[in-house]
């Protein structure tokens, strides 16, 4: 369990860290970045619930 809470940490890093750089995107690349975009909440949103989620663990 501890080796998964540490990946679950290292990814709730990640989406942090790319939530933190999607503002700084020009146009065209947040065109294209929402464009397909798959999931029906924003990514700030899914990276707090993960957030919440790890730690719970």
């Amino acid at each position: 369990m501890l080796e998964m809470k540490r990946k679950l940490k290292a990814m709730e890093k990640a989406m942090q860290d790319v939530v933190e750089h999607w503002e700084d995107v020009d146009e065209e690349t947040h065109k294209q970045l929402t464009n397909d975009y798959p999931f029906n909440q924003s990514l700030d949103e899914l990276t707090h619930e993960l957030s919440m989620w790890v730690k719970s663990l």
